[in-house]
């Protein structure tokens, strides 16, 4: 598995790309991730799989969008991958600064 940092320069390269970049990326980001079996944590891989899951979601063209009510524009996909990096740097944070527990 990639490192959460990877992971992240990766969310923010696709948050400034534009099509037709933004949407290769998209599909480099989903193949990585649904190809890599190693689980590091449980909690990171279901942040990463789940958002891997929702970018299928992500539809560039608004006469395709408005076939089906699932699909989604720039925006939200902004909005989905910021939440995402939250998540990461939450987890980054509760896992990597955890106290030693002898002090």
């Amino acid at each position: 598995m990639r490192s959460t940092i990877e992971i992240i320069e990766i969310l923010n390269k696709i948050l400034v790309e534009d099509e037709p970049f933004k949407s290769e990326l998209i599909v480099d980001f989903q193949t990585d991730i649904f190809k890599d079996e190693s689980i590091v944590n449980e909690s990171l891989d279901e942040i990463i799989s789940d958002l891997a899951y929702d970018l299928d979601f992500y539809e560039p063209k608004e006469e395709l969008r408005k076939q089906d009510s699932s699909f989604y524009n720039n925006e939200r996909l902004a909005q989905i991958i910021k939440a995402s990096i939250i998540k990461i740097n939450n987890y980054n944070e509760a896992f990597y600064l955890k106290p030693a527990a002898n002090e």
